[in-house]
């Protein structure tokens, strides 16, 4: 019904290094004046987000529904899900399906059906054209 999906995307947080995890696993964090020499050691991050898994799950959740609102677009809310334009575009539809690696930390697959793309014959026809091409390569280097 609406093409194959225009994107195919994992996104994989490190919940080792990242101070907003630290602060779901309780460390006091000042995240307005943030500083890199200060906070846990590297062995202490890597304890909290091991001996919290709660606190991992909490900043995995927090950090995916910031990307899915700010970046690509859409606000999933209870049964309901609100689209604007992301950096895509608009989507027309998605889904994702978390897993954990080895370690125990989660990662996010996910298909998008971007609004409005031509199907795929089209897209084939379009990348045939160099000014499709360059169109493409232009929209890579801007944005990726």
């Amino acid at each position: 019904m609406l093409n194959p999906p225009s994107l195919w995307i994992t996104i994989n947080p490190c919940d080792l290094h990242d101070p907003i995890a630290q602060v779901f696993a309780g460390e006091n964090i000042d995240l307005d004046n943030f500083d890199t020499q200060l906070g846990p050691s590297k062995e202490k991050r890597a304890q909290n987000v091991a001996t919290d898994p709660y606190a991992a799950a909490k900043f995995f959740h927090f950090l995916i529904k910031t990307i899915l609102t700010t970046l690509i677009g859409v606000n999933a809310v209870r049964q309901c899900v609100k689209s604007h334009k992301g950096i895509f575009g608009r989507v027309s539809a998605f889904f994702g399906l978390v897993e954990s690696q080895g370690q125990g930390s989660l990662h996010l697959h996910m298909l998008i059906w971007l609004k409005d793309t031509p199907p795929m014959e089209e897209i084939e026809h379009l990348l045939k054209t160099e000014e499709f091409r360059q169109k493409v390569k232009d929209f890579i280097r801007a944005n990726l």
